[in-house]
C-alpha cells in the first residue's frame, strides 16, 4: 500500500476548506501555486500557519509567501 500526502488550506473563521491537493508527493512549487489560486479567489490573508512538513520548511517556500501577489 502507497502513502499519499494532502495539502488543506483551510479559513481558521469559517472552517472552510479553501483548496486541497492530494498526491503521492507534494512538491513545494505546487503548495507555492496552489496558494496563490487561493489568493486570487480569495484574497491575500494576514496570516498563513502551517505545521512543520518537509514542503514549508524550505527557503522556495520562505521567498515565494513573502512575493505571492494579492
Amino acid at each position: 500500500m502507497r502513502k499519499f500526502r494532502t495539502f488543506n488550506v483551510m479559513d481558521d473563521c469559517t472552517r472552510e476548506a479553501l483548496a486541497i491537493e492530494i498526491d503521492i508527493s507534494l512538491s513545494t512549487k505546487r503548495i507555492i501555486r496552489t496558494l496563490e489560486s487561493v489568493i486570487a479567489w480569495r484574497g491575500k490573508p494576514q496570516v498563513i500557519r502551517t505545521d512543520n512538513g518537509p514542503e514549508f520548511t524550505s527557503k522556495v517556500l520562505s521567498g515565494g509567501a513573502r512575493n505571492m501577489k494579492s
